[in-house]
C-alpha cells in the first residue's frame, strides 16, 4: 500500500485508484473508495499512536517539540498614526471634518493587525466577517506609503465589491486618488432602468490608460478587479522562472506528461506538455479565454508595483487549476496563479532592522494538544 499512501498524501488520484478487492461492500464509486482507505488509513494510526501510554506520550512530546514551541510575537494596540486619515473620536473633532466625511476609527484588534503585518513587511488577515478587514488593509496600505517602502499598491478585489472598496477608500482616505481598473460606472439611458447607476467592464485601452496613469504617479493606489488581473500581461520569462521554482508546478506537469505517455490518443496540449514540459505549461498558462485580450502595452513586470493586497484570498488559495479541460477561466482556482506569480516580481524593500527569529520555549512532555 505504500503507492497508495504517496498518492493521497500527494494528493495524486493516479496513484492513489485502490482497486475495488479493498472494499468489501461492493462500492463502484472509486472516490467513495478512496475516502474509505483514507479513514481507514486515519484510525489505524490513531490506534497506533494511542496503543499505550507511553506511547502516546512520546507522541505528544514529538508533536509539541516540533510544532508548539513556537512563541507568537504580540503587537501593541496603541493608536496608530495614519496620515491622510479621517479620525474618529479622540483623534479629530467631528467639527473638523469636511462635508461628506465619516470619522472612521480602528479598534484595538485592527491596529494590532496593522502593525503585525507591517513589521514583517506582509502576512495574512484572516479576521472574521464584519471584523473590520477592508480598513485594517487600508491603514496598512496608508501607512506603508507613509514610511515610503510602498509607493504603487494595488488591491485586488472580486469584481462584485470593487466599487465598495472605492467607498471605502472615500470614506478612509477621500484625498486618495484611487484608479479602479476592470470596471466603470455609467448611468442607464433608455428603458425602465433610465437613470440608474451601474457599471461595466472598461476596455483594454482604457485599462492601459490607467495602468500608465498609476505609473506616472497620478493615482496613489489602484483597485484591480479578478479577472482584470488575468487580462495584464506578464512577461513569460518571469512565469518560466516561477515555474522552475514551484515544485508543486513542476509535479503537475511531471505528472500529465507521465499520464499522457500512456495514453494512446493526446490531445494538443497534451502533445505539447509531453515534447515541451514546462515551456509548453507556461504557453498554456498565458493563454486567454476567448474573447479576451492583454492590456495593449502594458507588462505586469514593468509597472513597478510594490505591495498586493489581496481580498478575499482565500479563494485563491490552491494551485490546482483544470481550467484548460473545460472549467471557467475565472473559476477561483484559476485565479491562484496569476496572482501568486504576480506576487514574486513585486519590488521589496529592505526592512529597516533585521528582526530576530522568536526564541522556542521548551514544552514538558505532560504539555498536551
Amino acid at each position: 500500500e505504500v503507492l497508495l499512501i504517496l498518492g493521497w498524501i500527494n494528493h495524486d488520484k493516479t496513484l492513489f485508484a485502490p482497486s475495488k478487492k479493498f472494499d468489501d461492500d461492493n462500492e463502484k464509486d472509486i472516490d467513495k473508495i478512496r475516502m474509505k482507505k483514507a479513514a481507514e488509513w486515519d484510525a489505524s494510526f490513531k490506534g497506533f499512536a494511542g496503543a499505550t501510554p507511553e506511547r502516546r506520550l512520546a507522541v505528544e512530546y514529538a508533536y509539541n517539540r516540533q510544532f508548539r514551541g513556537y512563541i507568537a510575537p504580540s503587537y501593541t494596540a496603541e493608536p496608530l498614526a495614519v496620515a491622510r486619515w479621517t479620525r474618529g473620536r479622540g483623534h479629530r473633532p467631528a467639527s473638523a471634518l469636511r462635508p461628506g466625511e465619516r470619522a472612521v476609527r480602528l479598534d484595538p484588534h485592527q491596529v494590532a493587525g496593522a502593525r503585525r503585518i507591517l513589521a514583517n513587511r506582509g502576512g495574512l488577515l484572516a479576521f472574521d466577517v464584519g471584523v473590520g478587514k477592508t480598513y485594517t488593509g487600508l491603514a496598512v496600505l496608508a501607512r506603508a506609503r507613509q514610511e515610503g517602502w510602498c509607493k504603487r499598491p494595488v488591491v485586488l478585489v472580486p469584481n462584485s465589491i470593487v466599487w465598495k472598496w472605492y467607498d471605502d477608500f472615500a470614506t478612509a482616505l477621500p484625498d486618495y486618488r484611487v484608479a479602479v481598473i476592470g470596471s466603470k460606472k455609467k448611468t442607464i439611458t433608455r428603458g425602465d432602468r433610465k437613470g440608474l447607476a451601474t457599471s461595466d467592464t472598461d476596455t483594454p485601452r482604457e485599462r492601459a490608460e490607467k495602468w500608465t496613469r498609476f505609473q506616472a504617479g497620478e493615482y496613489d493606489a489602484v483597485l484591480l478587479s479578478y479577472t482584470a488581473l488575468g487580462r495584464t500581461r506578464m512577461n513569460e520569462k518571469a512565469v518560466r522562472a516561477y515555474a522552475d521554482k514551484t515544485e508543486a508546478i513542476q509535479r503537475e506537469v511531471a505528472l500529465r506528461r507521465r499520464n499522457a505517455a500512456k495514453r494512446k490518443k493526446l490531445s494538443e496540449r497534451d502533445e505539447a506538455i509531453l515534447r515541451e514540459g514546462i515551456a509548453a505549461w507556461v504557453a498554456q498558462q498565458m493563454e486567454l479565454a476567448e474573447g479576451w485580450e492583454y492590456d495593449p502595452g502594458i507588462a505586469w513586470d514593468d509597472i513597478g508595483v510594490d505591495m498586493l493586497i489581496v481580498d478575499e484570498a482565500q479563494t485563491a488559495r490552491s494551485l490546482s487549476c483544470q481550467w484548460w479541460s473545460g472549467e471557467c477561466p475565472s473559476c477561483p482556482r484559476h485565479r491562484s496563479r496569476p496572482s501568486r506569480w504576480r506576487s514574486r516580481p513585486l519590488r521589496r524593500p529592505r526592512s529597516p532592522r533585521r528582526r530576530p527569529t522568536p526564541p522556542r520555549a521548551p514544552v514538558p512532555a505532560s504539555a498536551r494538544w
